[in-house]
């Protein structure tokens, strides 16, 4: 899948974000610096494509036509996208989160420009939020995850800048939070307690 400008062809779009619909499975890919997206080892048959998302300053493309995968053969699809004149000056975010290294769906991220009401949206199951935004400083912050990462640290809060016709890239990686004990030393001395004694306790993973 290669997304382009309707204005020029040459014209390529990273961050086009396409959806596309097998008869047992969904994916969600998108485009590179190159404006491609490419879908390997596929089985054949007829495949449905929906565009969930295009960087400002251009519109979704909202009817896509299904394609037909065939043996032994790539099928080639160009995009073509018009600019939106309601988008022209805005900026986009993309927020990736992960947990454990792994995409984490479900996350809810909380957008609050300097100016404006805040926004709170969850990643989708690539682990991804994307949305187009004025120019200016953001905050963003999370707010919650769902039961499946209950065990990760949850405090998250940074400013960005979003710029005009660019794409400001924010990465939320949330870790396990590791389980913490106690350890009491107790050191006698001739059968009393000894003071000022100097302990060093090292983890066996250092």
């Amino acid at each position: 899948i290669k997304a382009i400008s309707a204005e020029d062809a040459e014209t390529v779009i990273e961050g086009a974000t396409f959806i596309v619909t097998g008869s047992d499975f969904e994916l969600t890919v998108e485009t590179d610096e190159n404006g491609l997206a490419e879908l390997n080892d596929l089985p054949v048959g007829e495949y449905a494509i929906s565009e969930a998302y295009v960087p400002a300053p251009y519109k979704t493309v909202e009817t896509i036509d299904d394609q037909t995968v065939d043996a032994d053969k790539v099928t080639e699809l160009n995009v073509s996208h018009q600019i939106d004149e309601e988008l022209l000056g805005k900026g986009n975010i993309l927020i990736s989160v992960t947990y454990d290294g792994a995409p984490a769906d479900g996350v809810s991220i909380s957008i609050a420009p300097t100016e404006g009401e805040a926004k709170t949206l969850s990643t989708d199951t690539t682990g991804k939020i994307r949305i187009t935004a004025d120019p200016g400083e953001d905050t963003i912050a999370l707010d919650s995850v769902p039961e499946d990462y209950a065990d990760a640290i949850e405090e998250y809060t940074e400013q960005i800048e979003v710029t005009e016709g660019q794409t400001t890239a924010v990465n939320i990686e949330l870790k396990k939070e590791a389980p913490v004990g106690s350890i009491k030393v107790t050191v006698t001395y001739d059968g009393k307690p000894a003071k000022d004694v100097g302990i060093t306790v090292t983890h066996t993973k250092g």
